[in-house]
């Protein structure tokens, strides 16, 4: 576990007071490269890149939740898709602001593997992270759990995708230190914001698990707003299904402040939103982007099947979060636009 500063989370600025109200950071996912023979991305991975570093540059930290890298096993990986695109161009005090998550390619040593192998590969680049791969960070009002959802393993094929070498100590620091300690500081009303921020989603659309593991873990955490109905905002950021989605969970749809799940497995991996989105033929069935995507698309009444196709199979998502916390929270997504080489503010969500 990372070391503890002020109490209890480590400040997300080196020199932060805990004191300031407003935020500014990015998040990214799944900038790995497709398998051979798949389309390799490299226009939106290294133009994603290059505006991660610029925000670092800019001391805007910046969240990977997994995913950096195809074989995260191999060094030859790291040094041609992470480290000549993006990291020997950053200063010491610029890496210091990244913060990842492994995702399951972090394990990986080759294309079978189910994810076995070890990460050091992965803690030789963040020494800041000293070692784990689950930490708190702080701001202001504003908290981040960073966890890891752990490897793919072939247990998978048995009892579906779960967080397979992740329990353990990292359960017994959130039940014993994290979760008593944030439900105090909210009920204090110190913290209003909290980023959940791991590589497997719990839920691929609104009404469709995928995560047993993830989806138990946004549970423990929704019952900390029963310490402030109405006034706590959580944020689950994610990965690993390479689209992007805002979903809010069927279960959590009821309650005075809906727990929010956006999905930004964008960052260059193969396209597989049709996957999860592609059976969907009702309106009702699509997630917050989608369904704002489709009543901008369709003004007749009935439901306008071309539409839901078009914008379920969309297989041109790459980009990043870029979010803001100050009196409100906004979250936008910034899409690339291929044949502009630049970005567009595609979908922006306010509370």
């Amino acid at each position: 576990m990372m070391p503890q500063e002020n109490g209890w989370f480590r400040p997300l600025h080196a020199d932060d007071t805990g004191q300031a109200a407003s935020l500014r950071f990015l998040v990214v996912s799944d900038t790995q490269r497709p398998m051979p023979g798949r389309r390799p991305n490299h226009a939106p991975r290294r133009a994603i890149y290059r505006r991660l570093a610029e925000a670092l540059r800019n001391d805007v930290p910046v969240f990977h939740v997994g995913d950096m890298v195809d074989r995260g096993g191999r060094a030859s990986s790291w040094r041609r898709s992470f480290d000549a695109l993006f990291w020997n161009d950053l200063l010491p005090e610029e890496r210091r602001n990244f913060y990842p998550v492994p995702g399951n390619h972090e394990f990986k040593r080759h294309w079978l593997d189910p994810g076995e192998g070890d990460l050091r590969h992965f803690h030789a680049r963040f020494p800041h992270l000293h070692g784990s791969t689950f930490y708190c960070l702080a701001h202001g009002d504003t908290a981040f759990v960073c966890m890891d959802s752990g490897s793919n393993s072939l247990v998978k094929l048995l009892r579906g995708e779960r967080w397979q070498n992740a329990g353990g100590e990292q359960l017994r620091w959130l039940q014993s230190a994290v979760l008593p300690e944030l439900q105090a500081q909210v009920a204090a009303g110190r913290i209003r914001t909290l980023f959940l921020l791991f590589h497997k989603p719990a839920y691929a659309t609104a009404g469709c698990m995928k995560n047993a593991d993830s989806a138990a873990m946004l549970d423990r955490f929704a019952t900390l707003r029963a310490a402030a109905p109405g006034r706590l905002a959580i944020v689950a950021v994610n990965g690993h299904i390479h689209t992007f989605a805002h979903i809010r969970p069927r279960k959590y749809m009821r309650q005075d402040a809906p727990l929010e799940q956006v999905v930004i497995g964008t960052g260059g991996g193969t396209q597989r939103g049709s996957r999860y989105f592609g059976a969907i033929r009702s309106p009702d069935g699509l997630d917050m982007y989608r369904r704002l995507k489709y009543d901008e698309l369709t003004d007749t009444p009935g439901t306008n099947y071309e539409a839901i196709s078009r914008l379920c199979r969309d297989a041109g998502h790459f980009g990043y979060l870029d979010v803001t916390v100050e009196e409100r929270l906004v979250i936008r997504y910034m899409r690339y636009v291929v044949d502009a080489d630049a970005f567009t503010l595609d979908y922006e969500f306010v509370r």
